[in-house]
């Protein structure tokens, strides 16, 4: 009954003022792992990633994301995947659809997401390196659900890389 109510609170809302929207009863800790490194990054303890804070195509300037996000086909998501260096690191991947999935928040939804660590995650796909047949999963961050998504159509894009 609570998410027919946010849906409905979220269709009632202009789609200019449309912000993020969050169940107040949800309790989601599994974020307490996360960490800031002020660098571009977010560390998550717990599974040993490290994650670009910003879209890809933006930067991050103190403290911040700027610019605007770019979003790719999944063949030259993952080969500039290869070439792409952030905080002094170098390889960096599109992450499998688990890991993506460990970004959403539950009981939010436009994004779905933390957006205190994340702030610029949108509210669509993102893609992942897990195939199925002719598709790709994706994560779409309007309610963090995963979608098979044609490799050839440009899809956001976010960075991780395991850590030690």
């Amino acid at each position: 009954m609570k998410i027919i109510k946010m849906i409905v609170l979220v269709f009632l809302v202009s789609s200019e003022s449309i912000a993020q929207v969050c169940d107040t009863n949800t309790v989601d800790s599994h974020f307490n792992t996360f960490v800031d490194k002020k660098n571009g990054t977010i560390v998550d303890e717990n599974l040993k990633l490290q994650w670009m804070k910003c879209n890809y195509g933006e930067r991050y300037e103190q403290g911040s994301c700027s610019g605007a996000s770019e979003k790719l086909p999944m063949h030259i998501a993952q080969s500039k995947a290869k070439n792409y260096k952030l905080a002094d690191e170098n390889n960096w991947r599109l992450p499998t659809l688990v890991e993506l999935s460990s970004l959403t928040k539950k009981g939010c939804m436009l994004p779905s997401t933390d957006i205190e660590l994340f702030p610029t995650f949108n509210s669509e796909m993102y893609w992942t390196s897990d195939r199925f047949q002719f598709f790709s999963w994706t994560v779409s961050f309007d309610h963090g659900f995963p979608v098979a998504a044609q490799m050839g159509y440009p899809k956001n894009v976010r960075y991780v890389r395991s850590i030690d």
